[in-house]
């Protein structure tokens, strides 16, 4: 896995003010780096871009690290292997569009949710018309792609019974396959589903499931999951979270699954 390491210091991003340090917090957190684990396969979640990881939980990231008044390293690690690495100390929390699900909830624990989201479906342009309605995505007998161990795959396997189920390891190489032919539909979280919509291809803009997407760290540390609660009331409270959020998501997303 790889190691980015942020050296964060006071900047104004996008309108909110940044590189305060919240003296209470800091001391409950007591260490001098807190470590992100994060898949940066999910724009405009987590990516990357020239080098550098960014998306909504970046900057979420940052701005904690601010208030808890520690260096932020963010852990590049595989999307399954996120919450074993998380299990054996190699991060404190996955700050990576984890959704939160019953099953995941007996292996980590989730802090409260940032953002509701759904999964949506998208399929070339010229097809549009035989995935115009979520009844026909999921009475379709043809190739629904999907990244492996995710809500996504859940759903394609329960729900589209009829169809080929195709499993991908990244977004872009599911996105390929719809240009290529070799899937026909990709079923994914509302913001990634937009962000790799084109001329080309076209999203079914009404969400199939509704889902929230939280940050989780060990199942024992109740301390850590109150301090990144009482992070994301204040980025809340502040608007910090409404500003990220509506920075990266289109305000046509945002209406149908907030």
């Amino acid at each position: 896995m790889r190691i980015l390491i942020f050296l964060l210091c006071g900047i104004l991003l996008g309108g909110c003010v940044s590189g305060v340090k919240n003296n209470e917090l800091a001391a409950k957190f007591a260490k001098p780096v807190i470590k992100v684990g994060v898949e940066p396969d999910f724009p405009p979640l987590v990516f990357t871009q020239n080098g550098e990881i960014i998306g909504i939980e970046s900057e979420f990231a940052k701005r904690i690290s601010e208030m808890l008044g520690a260096e932020l390293i963010l852990v590049h690690t595989p999307w399954n292997e996120l919450i074993p690495a998380l299990n054996r100390n190699e991060f404190d929390v996955i700050m990576s569009g984890m959704t939160i699900t019953p099953e995941r909830a007996k292996l980590v624990k989730f802090t409260d949710p940032y953002i509701r989201v759904g999964q949506m479906a998208i399929m070339r342009t010229a097809d549009i018309t035989q995935f115009s309605t979520p009844e026909k995505v999921l009475a379709t007998d043809k190739k629904i792609g999907f990244i492996n161990g995710t809500t996504g795959e859940a759903f394609v396997r329960e729900k589209c019974t009829k169809a080929s189920k195709v499993g991908f390891i990244n977004v872009q190489d599911a996105k390929n396959a719809i240009l290529n032919g070799k899937i026909d539909v990709f079923v994914s979280d509302a913001p990634v589903i937009w962000v790799i919509s084109d001329t080309a291809l076209t999203p079914l803009c009404v969400p199939l499931t509704e889902e929230y997407l939280a940050w989780a760290v060990k199942p024992d540390n109740a301390k850590l999951a109150e301090i990144l609660n009482k992070c994301l009331a204040i980025m809340k409270k502040d608007g910090f979270v409404e500003k990220v959020n509506s920075s990266w998501i289109p305000e046509l997303i945002r209406k149908k699954i907030y």
